[in-house]
C-alpha cells in the first residue's frame, strides 16, 4: 500500500498535529508484515479562490484560480486545472466589500456559465429604481468547493493509530552480516541541540547494499526525516527504547549517503549504532 506525501498532509489534518506521522506511515509501508487499513470520509475542501480588488487584472489574491474583467463588474474566473466538477453541480461562496455609497454591491454568478474549467459573475448595485441593477467595479472574493475523501482513521493490524502513536513497524533486526569495514560512518549525530544525522560511505569499489542498526534509543520517531533513498523500520522494544533499522542500495563504490533530521527528543548521545552489508 503506497500512501504519497499529499495522502499523509491530509491525515494530519484530520488526527490532528503529530511531528513525523507521515515519516511513520512510511515506515509502516515497507514492514511487509503489517496490515494498513483505513477509514473514509467525504468532505467540502476549497479547491480554488479569488480575493480581487475592484482593479483585478492587476492586484488579485489568487488561489489555483486566475480572473479576468470582461467589462466593467463583469468577471470570468479561470481555475488553474480542471476539476472534473460536473457542470452546475460545485459548491460556490462569494462576498462583496461596501463601496463608499454604502451601495451592498452583490456577486452573481452568470447563468449557464459555471463548468468544470471555470464560471463567469457579475457585480452590480442596485439602481434605486425599477431598473435593472447597474454593473460596477468592487472588491469581491468567490471560493469553489468539491467534494472529497480523506482518511479520519489509521488501523495497524486492526488498531486504529492515535496522532501521538508510535508505530512498532516489527523491525526483525539486521539482515545482512556485519560490515567489517566495507562500509563506515563517518558522522553519527543523534546528541543535544544537534540535528540528526547518519552518513554511510561504502569504502570498497563494488556496489553494496546496505543496514544501518540504531539500536535501544530513547527517541522513538526523527522529526524531518530526510531518508533519500533509504527505508526506516523501527521497533518498540518495549521498555521505553527503541531500535531504527536503516536499509539501501546498491550503494556504488566509495559512495556515500547521508541521512538527517531535525533534533531528536529524547536525545541520544552518538551510541548504538551497527553497520551491517554485502554485496549487492
Amino acid at each position: 500500500m503506497t500512501l504519497p506525501q499529499r495522502i499523509c498532509e491530509v491525515i494530519l489534518k484530520v488526527l490532528g498535529p503529530s511531528p513525523n506521522l507521515c515519516d511513520r506511515i512510511e515506515a509502516l509501508e515497507q514492514a511487509q508484515s503489517a496490515d494498513i487499513t483505513v477509514d473514509r470520509k467525504r468532505v467540502l475542501v476549497g479547491c480554488a479562490a479569488i480575493r480581487s480588488d475592484a482593479d483585478a487584472n492587476s492586484s488579485a489574491n489568487t488561489f489555483n484560480a486566475s480572473v479576468t474583467e470582461n467589462s466593467e463588474g463583469q468577471w470570468t474566473i479561470t481555475f488553474g486545472t480542471d476539476h472534473a466538477i460536473p457542470d452546475g453541480e460545485f459548491f460556490f461562496s462569494v462576498a462583496g466589500e461596501e463601496d463608499g455609497n454604502r451601495d451592498n454591491p452583490k456577486v452573481t454568478l452568470v447563468e449557464g456559465s459555471d463548468s468544470s474549467t471555470g464560471v463567469q459573475i457579475m457585480v452590480t448595485v442596485d439602481d434605486n429604481g425599477v431598473g435593472a441593477d447597474i454593473y460596477e467595479d468592487n472588491d469581491f472574493s468567490f471560493i469553489v468547493y468539491a467534494e472529497c475523501d480523506v482518511i479520519s482513521q489509521i488501523y495497524v493490524n486492526g488498531d486504529p493509530v492515535a496522532s501521538n502513536d508510535v508505530v512498532d513497524t516489527g523491525a526483525d533486526g539486521p539482515t545482512l552480516p556485519s560490515a567489517d569495514g566495507k562500509v563506515v560512518s563517518d558522522n553519527f549525530q543523534d546528541q543535544q541541540f544537534i540535528p540528526f544525522n547518519l552518513q554511510v560511505r561504502n569504502t570498497t569499489g563494488t556496489p553494496v547494499n546496505w543496514e544501518a542498526q540504531v539500536a535501544n534509543v530513547s527517541y522513538a520517531t526523527i522529526p524531518s526525516l530526510q531518508l533519500n533513498g533509504a527505508t526506516l523500520v523501527t521497533a518498540d522494544n518495549g521498555d521505553g527504547t527503541y531500535t531504527h533499522l536503516f536499509s539501501g542500495g546498491p550503494l556504488a563504490g566509495f559512495q556515500n549517503i547521508i541521512i538527517t533530521g531535525a533534533v531528536v527528543d529524547p536525545v541520544g548521545d552518538g551510541s548504538g549504532l551497527t553497520l551491517y552489508c554485502e554485496n549487492a
